[in-house]
């Protein structure tokens, strides 16, 4: 329930055949879980981490049939209340109280669940859909106790900057390897239009897509960091730079730009 958000009585309704195996965007494999509670019907993606858990409770039990209860009691039988097991194991580990006093629940695993996705920085609308909850609520009831660690960076600032009157988190300065990727991008924009058009970037229009690559790519940066990419461009082997992917980005750059000048980038 910490993994996943569920209700108590969502978790005592899933059945084996509600577990079905998935993979993500990125090939992982993680598990979702179909359930049927008082707001209806709905599919929910725990976090990665609960697939080992139930992996193992599955295994432990022989491979029981999908028409089995997911959790059970000692006996096989379907759970009633988890409320008596939950509060031992608390004791033995002595949490069962919060900071503020006050005694844990088995709801404290759904707000639990909620306050570490905010601060995961996962989005609302994402998490209330999971949690078959309003966007509302979750902002009302979880949102004032957790931060996205995006959100800290920001309200965290650098280390003496209340003393500058400016945002040092808008002027943070690229790293090395950020200001070689920007600079391979633009190497390979300017050689596709040399190659394709005959034509080249004067330094003003140079700069123009320079940033629009920065703020595509989300970076924050200083105006060092454009003439630093500048001048890494200017000495990378115009033939190691691949034309195709520098292309693209640089043309997903300028688009905005294009749009609104109606002009081609020139010399």
């Amino acid at each position: 329930m910490a993994l996943s958000g569920i209700h108590t009585g969502e978790a005592n309704e899933l059945k084996v055949r509600d577990v079905q195996p998935i993979k993500d965007d990125e090939r992982r494999e993680n598990i979702q879980l179909h359930i049927r509670g008082k707001t209806g019907a709905r599919v929910v993606v725990p976090h990665i981490d609960a697939k080992a858990v139930i992996d193992a409770l599955l295994a432990r039990r022989g491979e029981p049939g999908p028409d089995e209860w997911l959790f059970v009691m000692q006996d096989g039988s379907q759970i009633e209340n988890l409320r008596d097991q939950f509060d031992r194991v608390l004791e033995e580990y002595k949490l069962t109280h919060n900071a503020a006093g006050a005694k844990h629940s088995l709801y404290s695993l759904r707000h639990f669940y909620a306050v570490r996705a905010i601060t995961r920085g996962v989005d609302i609308y994402t998490i209330a859909r999971n949690m078959g909850n309003s966007a509302q609520v979750i902002e009302e009831y979880y949102g004032r106790n957790a931060t996205t660690t995006v959100r800290a960076t920001v309200l965290g600032g650098r280390s003496g900057s209340y003393q500058r009157a400016r945002d040092d988190f808008l002027h943070t300065a690229l790293t090395a390897a950020q200001t070689q990727r920007m600079a391979k991008m633009l190497a390979g924009y300017e050689k596709w239009l040399l190659e394709k058009h005959d034509k080249s970037l004067g330094r003003n229009s140079r700069r123009k897509v320079i940033k629009q690559l920065l703020e595509q790519q989300k970076l924050s940066y200083k105006p060092d960091d454009i003439r630093a990419i500048e001048d890494v461009a200017a000495e990378i082997d115009a033939r190691s730079v691949r034309i195709a992917s520098s292309r693209s980005s640089a043309q997903n750059a300028t688009r905005s730009e294009s749009m609104r000048s109606s002009k081609t980038i020139g010399s």
